[in-house]
């Protein structure tokens, strides 16, 4: 037999299930079986245990394991939480809702020692980003497909000679290529952003890019980075997946600031809640439109912007989502095959160097290089 203590405000098991449901019920059964058979076992181990779940902190922590699941979202750096029940449904820890819960189930849990179990290894971290990639491992990439040259196809270019069809889509792949190659490199990163250009206002050049981060992780895009706002914009760099300069012909007086952002790898930053500065990784990897076609600048370079000259884009719809989320596999598998393979060659070097003349303003024209 098994005795089971019900909560202090329940004067008996009928009044118990007017508060309680009987999955509450069967985890004080479960608590009590256990809690009887570690007084019955005699293993060396016991005393060890028994201190651990008897503990005020290891009984509060055994209940929230029965009933919820926690994650630390590293990249927003926010503590989630889900029911067993729904264990899809993720929501942001409301400490003081979880503390009630565990009130109304017998437990007495200060402020304090929730939150000093929220912060533990009690809750595990994870990476959203990085297990969007992941998750491609587990089934087969059909490598007959081509499914980034379908994606590159939505976009029109200005002059479709097969030659600029063919520099959009080498650069659109090889970007990609990089891009998964920056979350999971640490030495690495995308030095080289893609520049949208079209002096025609409403042809979708933001809506496009926008569309190219993944549906599941569009709170990883940046369409508004803030470039006076220097803390801002080095946090972006860790925590966003695409940043897209929007209308980049307004950072007029901001060119040092690109350039410098573009190659850079590390971030000093403090996270919430932490005393000292961390060093973290960027993950970002950055696109870019603009109306003006001349925009580059002897201050700007080339050898950073791969700018692509466009007339329309394509309604994307449902099967443009479908073949964007097969072309991120493929930019995965690819990566995973060759980490180098999104590499500039030689070759797209010297067409870069050649192309970027065509987006050069000459000095007078260019009121904003000094």
């Amino acid at each position: 037999m098994v005795s089971i203590p019900l909560p202090k405000e329940v004067k008996d098991i009928a009044e118990y299930f007017q508060k309680y449901d009987s999955v509450d019920f069967q985890f004080l059964l479960d608590k009590c079986i256990q809690q009887s058979k570690l007084v019955s076992m005699h293993s060396i181990n016991v005393p060890k245990v028994k201190e651990r779940v008897n503990t005020k902190r290891g009984r509060i922590e055994s209940y929230l394991n029965s009933k919820f699941n926690f994650r630390l979202n590293i990249l927003t750096q926010q503590r989630e939480m889900s029911t067993k029940k729904n264990s899809d449904v993720w929501e942001k820890i409301n400490i003081h809702e979880l503390i009630d819960n565990l009130d109304r189930h017998g437990f007495s849990c200060s402020l304090s020692l929730i939150n000093c179990i929220l912060k533990s290894f009690f809750v595990q971290p994870f990476n959203p980003i990085e297990d969007y990639f992941l998750a491609f491992e587990k089934n087969e990439f059909d490598s007959s497909q081509d499914y980034i040259h379908q994606l590159s196809s939505y976009v029109h270019l200005k002059n479709p000679t097969p030659d600029n069809i063919h520099y959009w889509y080498t650069h659109l792949k090889k970007w990609m290529i990089r891009a998964v190659r920056t979350l999971f490199v640490d030495e690495e990163m995308n030095k080289h952003a893609l520049i949208l250009c079209s002096p025609k206002k409403n042809v979708g050049k933001s809506y496009f890019f926008r569309f190219l981060c993944p549906p599941c992780l569009r709170k990883y895009y940046n369409g508004n980075p803030s470039i006076g706002n220097e803390k801002s914009l080095q946090k972006s760099l860790i925590r966003s997946f695409i940043i897209n300069l929007d209308e980049l012909h307004r950072f007029r007086s901001s060119t040092s600031v690109l350039r410098a952002l573009l190659s850079q790898r590390y971030v000093n930053v403090r996270l919430p809640y932490e005393k000292h500065e961390t060093i973290g990784s960027r993950i970002a990897s950055f696109v870019g439109n603009t109306n003006t076609i001349k925009f580059l600048s002897s201050a700007m370079g080339y050898s950073r912007w791969i700018c692509i000259e466009i007339d329309s884009i394509s309604y994307l719809d449902d099967i443009a989502e479908d073949i964007l989320e097969k072309s991120w596999a493929q930019a995965y598998h690819l990566y995973k095959l060759d980490e180098e393979s999104g590499e500039l060659s030689a070759d797209d070097w010297s067409q870069l160097k050649t192309r970027s003349d065509y987006f050069t303003a000459k000095s007078r024209e260019v009121k904003w290089v000094t």
